[in-house]
């Protein structure tokens, strides 16, 4: 996998992978509570697995990037 500043690079994770909200927030280089309005906000997908278990597809994260609604962490 590719790798950049300790992140592996978005572009290597599969579009069928489950991101944490943490790993959404390094790549994008925002909190985790910023992810958490995303979802809120019906911008980012999640699928809850479990009771308090969560995860973000990767196909969504890269869809949100794409639409240009957030600019990339520039370490990226």
């Amino acid at each position: 996998m590719a790798e950049t500043n300790g992140t592996v690079a978005l572009e290597s994770v599969p579009s069928d992978s489950l991101l944490t909200y943490q790993d959404v927030a390094t790549r994008l280089g925002v909190s985790k509570n910023q992810v958490r309005i995303w979802v809120r906000e019906g911008k980012l997908e999640e699928i809850k697995l479990g009771h308090r278990t969560v995860r973000v597809p990767a196909g969504s994260l890269k869809a949100f990037i794409n639409s240009g609604r957030v600019r990339r962490n520039r370490h990226d």
